[in-house]
């Protein structure tokens, strides 16, 4: 027996003949992020019930695909099809138009007409190509077998009469006419900026008078464009004969198999960038092309088309004419108080800089700044070239480094033994972040002398729809928990059950973290000690690639009943931290006084963070180059990593910063860590560093923080320290 659709999605809750239908069958296509539902009906559902229950499918199942296929029950013709698909086309239109607004301009006007089983589509512009180029009539077809229960097939029909060209011809002279003036910048600032805008303009002047004594126009006959100047953001494909003007970004040129050559030239005018193209006789092909190469800002005219080709807009250029270049607004510093910047990449930042060292420094020097930091990703190759460029622009450089910092001074040891009893938890969450997400499941069991005597197992209600993706990971739905207690009752029955035993979790600040949180939210006190077996197991077993759970415990011939499910993984973290203490008590005095030797390999599975270090004198420059050599030489993995333990060594000479998100004291604070651990942490620095909020907007993006009140209650956390 076949499910219906109210059944099935009881939070539905629009009236609409949809509800009555039968699931034939769901299919989820994960890599393309795409749902398909086949339906059965013997009611007729309008295209508006339609509509709205794919959009219910996006939102609730945060699927960007959505593919309704529905079969009509009804039998027999409809000998009224053809005034209803009349009655009803300017709504499926508008249907089609909201999945593809390329198509909305050119289906607006259209009519349909229905002969032998086809729809004939009367378009009144020419782009029946670029409708069945993007299967417009097969999305049309499907519309409307889905609404009418009939197949159907869909042509187009290029209906353009003379009067229609009139008509269109008359639109665009009044589009011309009315259309508004480009956008003119109003910059209000002191009398710097007007003084050099002034010079601008004088430079931009005498640059016209001299293109004056040469002809501007590279192609066409004639170089005089009355047509009104278009913004490049505002074209589309039925657009037709245009106007832009632009700095020209790229030039090719291709030779085609009638002997004319094809020119391809790229132009942004400030809202976009079009690919133009010419067709070039041969015998003008190579001064056309010298000048286009030579151009740097260019005014054009030609018709806007779908090109099929590049299968993209493009513009066909018929005049084209050179036109002076103008110079662009230099942004400038007027405080009248100049800062140092002390955080800053040039080209030697893989994969985070794109500037070089002397532009940088020209740029400072320009803003009136007297000093200037390089800190580079783990490098010091800027070095030479900042020193350059500072000589040369007359400014101060502070040379330092963004490390890869280790702490590799807060190992877990556990060498005299554990205590006897202790509690060993996991939980589930709809999500990363502890302040934006939610608990839906606390797991726990007391252990007294390697035997389990108290298990603590409940759900949680989240009291919001558990993410689609984090139920396919813990297989935990909104049903299993809409009847749970919620947090607030749940938490003290944990607490009281925890009492002030040592916590054991995988991954621990993500558990403890959430759990800390939630207390504190609830007016509650959690400051129990915790132990971090995933850092433990990378102490333990450096030989692993992995450290996971499953495979730790996999490797360790423990058998794992179901991942991601909080009592069962706590009740495998139990049979692991065993081992690990079975490891520990087994190791052999020696091999303990090798401690010193091995601790060079275990740098590999220690987490890194991001940290400033800048130079105060010459002995800092040579214990920089000496940290910089070690990471390189020693310490490598992934990139060049500074141990903690190092650093001390040639401390001397040098400052040590905080750094940005990436940093030691950053990551804890977003971690939930305790304000004694965040002041350890900061104690290791000798300054500390905020970032502009803009820096950090993607962590409000992927719900680490749930706004930018959040990113300033970081920033606050930071400032609090050092006060």
């Amino acid at each position: 027996m076949l499910n219906v659709v109210k059944d099935v999605f009881k939070d539905y809750k629009e009236q609409s003949n949809i509800l009555d239908a039968k699931i034939e069958n769901i299919n989820l296509f994960k890599k393309s992020n795409k749902l398909e539902i086949n339906l059965i009906t013997e009611k007729q559902i309008t295209l508006q019930e339609f509509e709205s229950f794919e959009e219910y499918l996006k939102q609730r199942f945060q699927i960007e695909k959505i593919s309704l296929n529905i079969k009509n029950g009804e039998k027999g013709a409809r000998p009224l099809f053809h005034q209803e698909l009349k009655n009803g086309w300017e709504s499926i239109v508008k249907y089609v138009s909201k999945k593809y607004p390329l198509t909305k301009a050119i289906l607006d006007k259209s009519n349909v007409e229905v002969e032998d089983n086809k729809a004939i589509v009367s378009l009144n512009t020419k782009n029946a190509d670029f409708l069945h180029s993007y299967e417009i009539d097969k999305e049309i077809e499907k519309t409307i077998e889905n609404i009418y229960g009939l197949k159907i097939k869909v042509e187009f029909k290029e209906n353009i009469t003379e009067d229609t060209l009139k008509k269109q011809s008359k639109f665009l002279e009044e589009l011309e006419k009315n259309a508004c003036e480009d956008l003119m910048h109003e910059i209000n600032v002191q009398n710097e900026i007007a003084l050099q805008m002034k010079k601008q303009k004088q430079e931009v002047e005498e640059l016209e008078n001299q293109e004056e004594r040469k002809n501007p126009l590279i192609l066409g006959r004639t170089d005089k464009i009355k047509d009104k100047i278009v913004k490049i953001s505002d074209l589309t494909p039925d657009y037709g004969r245009v106007a832009i003007e632009g700095k020209v970004i790229s030039v090719d040129s291709r030779e085609l198999k009638n002997g004319k050559t094809l020119a391809m030239f790229n132009i942004y005018d400030g809202t976009s960038t079009i690919t133009c193209k010419s067709f070039i006789e041969a015998e003008k092909t190579s001064k056309v092309m010298i000048r286009l190469k030579e151009a740097k800002r260019l005014k054009i005219a030609g018709n806007a088309q779908f090109d099929n080709f590049a299968k993209e807009l493009g513009v066909i250029a018929n005049i084209i004419i050179e036109m002076p270049d103008i110079q662009e607004l230099k942004r400038m510093d007027l405080s009248k108080q100049k800062r140092v910047e002390l955080h800053l990449h040039t080209q030697m930042s893989q994969m985070d800089g794109v500037t070089s060292a002397t532009d940088l420094i020209k740029r400072a020097s320009s803003w009136g700044m007297k000093a200037i930091a390089i800190t580079d990703h783990g490098v010091v190759q800027s070095f030479p070239e900042a020193k350059k460029a500072a000589d040369k622009f007359g400014i101060k450089v502070i040379y330092g480094v963004e490390a890869y910092l280790v702490p590799d001074d807060n190992a877990i040891d556990l060498s005299n033994g554990m205590d006897e009893e202790y509690i060993v938890l996991d939980i589930e969450t709809t999500g990363l972040s502890f302040r934006t997400e939610k608990i839906t499941e606390i797991g726990a069991v007391k252990v007294r002398n390697g035997e389990i005597i108290d298990t603590f197992e409940c759900f949680v209600n989240p009291e919001v729809p558990i993410p689609q993706r984090i139920v396919e990971i813990t297989h935990i739905t909104d049903e299993m928990v809409k009847n749970a207690e919620t947090i607030d009752i749940v938490m003290p029955k944990f607490l009281d059950f925890i009492g002030n035993l040592k916590l054991i979790a995988h991954n621990a600040d993500f558990d403890v973290g959430f759990l800390k949180y939630n207390a504190e939210n609830l007016g509650l006190k959690m400051d129990n000690e915790y132990i971090d077996s995933l850092k433990l197991s990378r102490q333990l077993f450096p030989e692993f690639k992995k450290h996971k759970l499953r495979i730790i415990a996999e490797k360790l011939g423990i058998k794992v009943e179901n991942a991601h499910r909080a009592l069962d993984d706590v009740k495998t973290l139990v049979q692991v931290f065993i081992k690990m203490l079975e490891k520990i008590n087994q190791e052999e005095p020696k091999k303990r006084g090798k401690k010193k030797e091995e601790k060079k390999e275990l740098y590999k599975t220690l987490p890194s963070y991001h940290a400033i270090i800048l130079v105060k004198d010459y002995k800092g420059l040579r214990n920089l180059y000496e940290l910089i050599s070690i990471s390189h030489l020693n310490y490598f993995y992934k990139k060049p990593r500074i141990l903690t333990s190092v650093l001390e060594k040639y401390k001397e000479g040098l400052i040590l910063g905080s750094a940005c998100e990436q940093g030691e004291l950053y990551r804890a604070i977003v971690a939930g860590k305790s304000d004694e651990e965040i002041e350890k942490i900061a104690n290791r620095y000798d300054y500390l560093e905020i970032q502009p909020l803009g820096n950090n907007q993607f962590m409000i993006r992927n719900g680490t923080v749930a706004d930018e009140e959040g990113l300033k209650d970081i920033n606050r956390r930071i400032i609090a320290i050092r006060r």
